[in-house]
């Protein structure tokens, strides 16, 4: 049935491969698994996030799509528009006075123009007009007016050639209004129309997509500022939380309703004029949003009261920083770690009862730590090392490292982690592009997840809650970075003899 279902649908929502399982040359992944459905959206769509909604049977996606600011392109075009008002109501003027043309001193129909120097009737032979003296027009000379138009034409032409590269055309007047038009952009694209592709503008919108068919069930927010860095649904589902790099805000998901709006405006531990937000976490409720600026300092903030405070002030390191925020629902902390590209990295947990940070430990990588996850109840961190190649399981209350395993396959980036601990996800980007599944019991990695062309960049990784399904955006860069949407099905492991995650032993 989900064959038939995503082959009916190419064109709109993607193509959809379903192939059976590889045996990999090495023995390091036994499995290479090519995805089962792979979603693209019309037009210049480009995807930042994905999430697992509430009902644990949708996933909700950021859709940043490309449009034309009809606004933009008046005020940017005004000079040309004025110009050619202006030209037109010139050159009716100037065909006014050439065709109507008048026998100086006598009399003419005001309407056709008919001279009604034997007219006996009150009415205009011609087209009947009533012939009052206001519409009996005495014929006077016409070559000065004649004169006057095509001059102001010449120059209104002749000053747009001479002084048009100097002329304001951008500035604060751009943005006072936003209509966007995603047809006319993608039109624009397709027929080489660059004077309006020029003008550019994203259409943000958060919707909810079945992941079976790729469909789009609901638009549950649509907004014109951003771009939209991240979002997280609140427990109850009855809200989601975004953030863009200066604000936060939290809408309905039913209405689609602004519930509440944070910016970081006049935040007193953020560096003026530029101190963009680098990451943000919710709590279960919903009431905290936690924030990570780029110079380090993390935040709580009342999406209520608007009450702000800063937690911690991780040491200023520049722009290089990564920086993770996790909140473990299951011990009600909010966990912050940070790693640089001088090998060290540090972890902390912070209780929001006592406010005040309840454990920490530093340490360092061979390279920098590209990923940083941990266990629902938070006994586990698993840290992924980018030079080595290798992911650490440590303690997160002192930072013991209490297993290795090795991946050696070049770049390595955490991704995600199933809920029975199980199985590992990580990324590669550089050398082999794909979803590498290591068996933490096994202590080895399984399987590869590739994308659907070997020039493909995988951005995100989410677990679907029965445990077979693995959902992941990424993008194609041969193709100028199209947001793909792939599925994988983690049965196919067991056609090898591998179990799947959640299941018994």
């Amino acid at each position: 049935m989900l064959a038939l279902v995503l082959s009916l649908l190419p064109g709109l929502f993607g193509q959809a491969s379903f192939a059976q399982p590889e045996v990999a040359a090495d023995d390091r992944a036994t499995i290479i698994i090519h995805p089962d459905a792979v979603f693209t959206y019309p037009g210049d769509t480009w995807i930042r996030n994905i999430h697992l909604a509430s009902d644990g049977e949708h996933i909700y996606v950021d859709f940043h799509v490309g449009s034309v600011n009809l606004w933009a392109v008046l005020v940017f075009y005004w000079p040309e528009i004025v110009g050619v008002l202006f030209g037109l109501m010139l050159l009716v003027m100037l065909w006014r006075l050439i065709r109507r043309k008048r026998i100086i001193g006598q009399p003419h129909c005001r309407r056709c123009n008919y001279l009604l120097i034997k007219a006996q009737s009150d009415r205009c032979p011609e087209c009947g007009l009533l012939l009052t003296p206001r519409n009996r027009v005495i014929g006077r000379p016409q070559s000065w007016r004649i004169a006057l138009a095509a001059s102001l034409l010449l120059a209104i032409t002749g000053g747009y050639l001479a002084g048009r590269a100097r002329l304001p055309r951008e500035g604060a007047v751009s943005d006072w209004f936003h209509w966007l038009s995603p047809r006319l952009y993608d039109w624009a694209w397709h027929n080489g129309q660059q004077w309006l592709h020029q003008r550019k503008a994203w259409l943000m919108k958060i919707v909810e997509i079945d992941p079976s068919s790729g469909r789009v069930t609901r638009t549950m927010v649509q907004r014109t500022r951003g771009p939209i860095m991240g979002m997280q649904p609140t427990r109850d589902g009855d809200s989601i939380v975004i953030w863009t790099p200066t604000e936060v805000a939290q809408y309905s998901t039913e209405t689609g309703r602004l519930l509440a709006e944070l910016s970081l405006e006049g935040n007193p531990w953020a560096y003026q004029p530029c101190d963009p937000l680098k990451m943000m976490t919710v709590d279960p409720d919903g009431q905290t949003v936690y924030v990570a600026l780029y110079s380090g300092s993390v935040q709580a903030w009342d999406l209520a009261t608007g009450h702000m405070q800063e937690i911690v002030k991780l040491q200023p390191r520049g722009m290089s920083i990564y920086i993770w925020l996790q909140y473990l629902a299951g011990q009600n902390r909010l966990a912050i770690s940070d790693s640089l590209a001088q090998y060290d990295f540090a972890h902390r947990q912070w209780d929001p009862e006592s406010r005040s940070i309840v454990s920490e430990f530093a340490g360092t990588t061979s390279g920098a730590a590209t990923g940083i996850l941990l266990t629902d109840d938070g006994s586990q961190l698993f840290l992924t090392d980018y030079a080595a190649s290798l992911v650490q399981i440590r303690d997160p209350d002192t930072g013991t490292v209490l297993d290795t395993i090795d991946a050696a396959m070049g770049d390595l980036y955490a991704a995600a982690l199933s809920a029975d601990g199980r199985r590992f996800f990580a990324t590669t980007w550089r050398r082999q592009p794909a979803i590498h599944v290591c068996d933490l019991v096994a202590k080895r990695w399984i399987a590869e997840l590739r994308g659907p062309v070997t020039q493909f960049h995988i951005r995100q990784v989410l677990l679907m809650p029965d445990g077979h399904t693995v959902i992941a955006l990424g993008w194609n860069s041969t193709q100028g970075g199209i947001s793909k949407i792939m599925v994988y099905d983690l049965d196919q492991l067991a056609e090898v003899g591998a179990t799947p995650p959640n299941s018994e032993q």
